[in-house]
């Protein structure tokens, strides 16, 4: 996390390893093999969206995205992983 206030920083990173947690173990209970990657993948498009966000991509751009990056996620759950971690 990225904030000039160390008290902020460790806010937002407490509230990030919260968020990323929770996700892990709701997507651990239909895919527990591979809940890691995919909360993961969950929680960096989740910041990249904000990133974008704060850089001034429009709404429905991001909406476009964030659908693009649902549609990427139900395939994700559809497709068995052939990869090693």
């Amino acid at each position: 996390m990225r904030a000039d206030d160390p008290q902020a920083r460790a806010m937002a990173s407490a509230y990030v390893d919260a968020s990323a947690t929770f996700i892990e173990h709701y997507i651990s209970r239909t895919e527990p093999q591979r809940a890691r990657e995919l909360a993961d993948y969950v929680v960096t498009t989740m910041q990249g969206l904000s990133a974008s966000a704060r850089a001034g991509l429009s709404r429905p751009r991001l909406a476009s995205v964030a659908r693009l990056a649902g549609e990427a996620f139900e395939t994700f759950l559809n497709t068995r992983s052939t990869r090693a971690s």
